[in-house]
C-alpha cells in the first residue's frame, strides 16, 4: 500500500511537472507575433 502510494504522488508530480511545461510552451510564443506586427507596421 504504502508503496503504490508513493508511486501515485510520484506520478503526480510528473503531470504536474508536465502541465507546467505546456503551459511555459503555450504562453511564450504569442510574445514574439506582436513584436513581427509592430515591425511589419512600422
Amino acid at each position: 500500500m504504502i508503496r503504490i502510494i508513493r508511486t501515485a504522488r510520484r506520478q503526480h508530480k510528473k503531470n504536474r511537472m508536465e502541465k507546467f511545461n505546456l503551459t511555459i510552451q503555450k504562453i511564450p510564443p504569442p510574445c514574439p507575433t506582436p513584436i513581427l506586427f509592430s515591425k511589419s507596421n512600422r
